[in-house]
């Protein structure tokens, strides 16, 4: 497995994404791990949502065979603009649903 660009800058968007959903949150005066449990579940999300993307995008590559779909490893790819746009949709969503309306425009000056 090689460690790429993409994979590295994943991983720092991962942690800045935490770091400034957990510093808003602390602000509003959220229960925190309400707050951790939002973002690790909209991140997961967002994988799912990146590789569909991904499969989507290059479907030559892919083709109609689920068991290439789900394959990572053999065949490789996510989709950065799928993973930020579901991720993003899987935040506003968890917050609508738990009253946080207030939260979400407190963190809009961050994006």
């Amino acid at each position: 497995m090689n460690v790429t660009l993409f994979g590295i800058m994943a991983a720092v968007g991962f942690i800045l994404a935490g770091f400034i959903l957990w510093r808003g949150a602390r602000e509003e005066h959220l229960p925190e791990h309400e707050v951790f449990d939002l973002f690790v579940s909209a991140s997961l999300w967002a994988l799912v949502g990146a590789r569909v993307a991904a499969i989507i995008l290059a479907f030559d590559r892919f083709g109609w065979n689920p068991w290439r779909w789900l394959s990572v490893f053999h065949v490789p790819g996510l989709s950065g603009w799928g993973a930020l746009g579901i991720g993003f949709l899987m935040v506003t969503i968890g917050a609508v649903r738990r009253g946080w309306i207030l939260w979400l425009k407190s963190t809009r000056r961050w994006i």
